[in-house]
């Protein structure tokens, strides 16, 4: 049988498998083949493949493989620590000769299998002709010495008992005849037992020994299946996610375990980290922060008891990055910044005193590019500049002295993408462009040199699309689309060659999108629907993949929230409805599962106010109360999750503001003064944004002369004191402006009311 693959002439050099993978079927492989490369032969014989027909015969013989555990692992295990059980103990009516032969292949020991393939066929074909075979079975004698070596500590503590026993009656009989006796007798069982103590010590530190040799084994195992090693690797995805889960249940178990041993502290760490890492990779975002924080707290007091222990000094700084870079994607939170400058402090120190080790400029670009994220996330945007030119540097420096290093071209590319958003952020758009194509160009540089590298084709999709936003954003839907049919060429191309890649099925996703928001511009809404149809279908399907996931379940509710904006533009206003409604369903589900996510809760938000609008303009006040309201409630949550943030304020104020004006409009003044005195206390200290809710507070105010019930009446008149109390906060932080606002007509009935401000001086 030949597994294509793994299966190589032994005479070939060549090897397509890199050294210290484990690779193969875990109930086939011989115990040798497990053994750390130190122990192992330097080259695989035939043995293992005698081993490994042994297993097939075995599974013959008795529907089922010879060794068999819950997972991966737990087989692996086995054969590493266990022989089979007999084959006629598990079905009885196997022959004995033929057992007898398939327990010689299964031998533990190399030399004590067949010695080629070629002498079990003939053993197979004597049985078949009804001759003897060669092989014999253990007798009773042999098998319980191999169970003796097996079991080690056992062995030893049954023979010192019969010894002991022996001993006593011994030392009872010749007291009887002999005193002198007894005392040689005596001695003799005090050095025997002296022995049968160094032995046991012997046989602890060889079980200790095989616990860590086990537990190497599953780091090595994970460490092959982590995103460095096969994220692009063609139809492994969903493998990886299952093998990822299968090793969290191991370290979760190791971790159980406790202990104070420095060495056993720092596996405890790396463990707790590994767990964080699986719990990221898989979406448990809450349990990924916490496992992080867990792994931390360790490395911390390691740092002070063992500060020259190289993997401490690594992981302490990797752990702050992991967790600053799940804060600011996921927790935004006033620690992320401390956070990750504390990691960057850390890495740029291990660059100096190490700087042959290109993993440590890796490091340091990440940390680089989350702090640089974050400062642009709270507004600090020449600080977000520094750090992206900082991480522009470090990656230059990493492909000047490693040109094939896989983590250089797109973090370089990605330093020159985020700079032309700093650039746009300052007003600078002929900048952006710059920026933005030297990213590109870098790219294009790579692939001219490795025109088969993926990662650096999904790169150079995601700037061209990038690029493409800008170009939307500055009303040029024709030069967007041209940057977009180039980027569609490229996903094409990997969509083809692994239609599995998730990756790719998000960024084809999100490039139709993009399409459909050049079209939206350039005034086709029927060619931008039908963009947003196709970025939907694939994003549906996605989610029937992987549904656990969600940022798959996100991008579906993008794209049935540009479909109902396509469909406004169309005045198709029950698509439109439809469309919004499922959007804000897929959302609030989202926001049910993880609620401390500000972004999905903006999102939410966002949703809600376009359909409470659509509402609105059919003159539906009550629906469109009742949703605002919820819309006020996704928006406040996201204020919560992240104060900080202007955008989440703007949209809250933005959907108090529509709230504010049904409200009035359904004759509820007292709902709708309480509503914008929400909205005034978001700015307390922004002139725009109090004349804004003066203007509302003065509409309420400026009522027919119908009688109202008197709380709604008092509302009335509290709305007009108000409107001049925000008038005149304005004015204190805005003069010219209030003196323009001042002679506005919603004003009219108030401007008695509103002081007249002395000309500023010098005019």
């Amino acid at each position: 049988m030949t597994d294509f693959g793994l299966a190589r002439r032994l005479a070939d050099d060549s090897r397509l498998t890199p050294p210290g993978y484990a690779l193969g079927t875990p109930a086939c492989l011989a115990p040798e083949l497990l053994q750390p490369a130190a122990d192992r032969p330097v080259q695989p014989t035939v043995a293992g493949d005698v081993y490994a027909l042994g297993a097939i015969l075995y599974e013959c013989l008795t529907g089922r493989p010879p060794f068999r555990a819950d997972s991966p692992i737990g087989t692996l295990l086995a054969v590493l620590r266990t022989s089979p059980p007999r084959p006629r103990a598990v079905a009885p009516g196997v022959p004995t000769d033929l057992e007898t032969v398939c327990l010689k292949c299964l031998d533990r020991d190399p030399a004590r299998r067949y010695p080629r393939a070629a002498d079990l066929a003939d053993e197979l074909d004597r049985w078949r002709r009804g001759e003897p075979v060669v092989a014999r079975p253990i007798g009773s004698l042999a098998r319980f010495g191999r169970w003796c070596r097996r079991q080690l500590i056992i062995a030893g503590l049954a023979g010192g008992l019969a010894v002991s026993v022996g001993v006593g009656l011994a030392v009872s009989y010749r007291e009887w005849r002999r005193a002198e006796e007894n005392y040689q007798t005596a001695e003799g069982n005090y050095q025997t037992a002296e022995q049968h103590r160094r032995t046991a010590e012997t046989r602890e530190t060889e079980a200790e020994a095989n616990f860590w040799l086990a537990h190497d084994a599953v780091c090595r195992f994970y460490d092959e299946f982590d995103e460095r090693h096969l994220k692009d690797v063609p139809g492994l995805k969903a493998a990886r996610r299952a093998a990822l889960k299968d090793a969290r249940g191991y370290f979760e178990r190791f971790v159980a375990q406790g202990g104070q041993d420095p060495k056993l502290r720092r596996e405890l760490a790396a463990a707790h980290f590994r767990i964080a890492e699986i719990d990221h990779t898989t979406g448990a975002i809450a349990d990924a922060l916490a496992g992080y924080g867990r792994a931390l707290a360790v490395y911390e007091v390691l740092a002070v008891e063992t500060p020259d222990d190289p993997k401490v000094r690594r992981n302490l700084p990797r752990t702050l990055q992991r967790i600053a870079t799940v804060q600011a994607s996921f927790r935004p939170s006033a620690e992320t910044l401390p956070v990750g400058l504390r990691a960057r402090a850390l890495f740029e120190e291990l660059a100096r005193q190490e700087p042959d080790d290109p993993d440590h400029l890796v490091d340091l670009a990440a940390v680089l590019n989350t702090l640089g994220n974050e400062y642009r996330r709270v507004g600090r945007v020449r600080e977000a500049g520094q750090c992206f030119e900082a991480k522009i540097e470090v990656c230059g420096t990493l492909l000047r002295r490693w040109p094939d290093h896989p983590d250089g071209p797109a973090p370089l590319a990605r330093g020159f993408q985020n700079l032309a958003y700093i650039a746009s952020a300052l007003g600078a758009p002929e900048m952006y462009v710059c920026w933005s194509l030297a990213g590109i160009g870098v790219l294009d540089d790579h692939l001219r040199h490795r025109p088969g590298h993926n990662p650096t084709r999904k790169a150079l999709a995601r700037s061209l699309r990038d690029l493409a936003s800008y170009h939307c954003s500055r009303k040029q839907p024709a030069e967007a689309l041209a940057v977009l049919a180039r980027a569609r060429a490229l996903l094409t191309a990997l969509a083809t060659a692994d239609p599995e890649d998730v990756d790719v099925q998000t960024e084809l996703s999100a490039h139709h999108r993009q399409i459909g928001h050049a079209q939206l511009i350039a005034g086709d809404a029927a060619a931008a629907g039908a963009a947003y149809d196709r970025a939907r279908q694939v994003a549906e399907q996605l989610t029937a993949r992987h549904g656990d996931v969600p940022e798959y379940q996100d991008e579906v509710a993008n794209c049935y929230f540009d479909l109902g904006v396509a469909h406004a533009r169309r005045n198709d206003w029950d698509a439109s409805v439809r469309a919004f409604r499922q959007a804000a369903d897929i959302r609030t589900r989202l926001c049910a599962t993880d609620p401390g996510r500000a972004a999905i809760q903006h999102k939410l938000g966002r949703t809600l106010r376009n359909l409470a609008g659509l509402y609105a303009q059919r003159q539906r006040r009550d629906e469109a109360a009742e949703i605002y309201g919820r819309a006020a409630a996704a928006d406040e949550a996201a204020v919560r999750a992240a104060p900080e943030s202007a955008d989440n304020r703007r949209g809250l104020a933005d959907c108090y503001a529509g709230w504010a004006t049904v409200e009035r409009e359904r004759g509820r003044f007292a709902a709708a003064a309480a509503v914008t005195g929400r909205r005034r206390d978001l700015f307390p200290a922004e002139a725009a944004e109090l004349t804004a809710a003066a203007r509302e507070f003065a509409r309420i105010a400026d009522r027919d002369t119908t009688p109202l019930p008197p709380a709604e009446a008092e509302a009335c008149r509290r709305a007009a004191d108000a409107a001049v109390a925000a008038l005149r906060a304005a004015a204190a932080r805005d003069a010219a402006g209030y003196a323009r606002v001042r002679q506005e007509p919603v004003f009219a009935r108030l401007r008695d009311r509103l002081p007249v401000l002395p000309p500023s001086p010098g005019k």
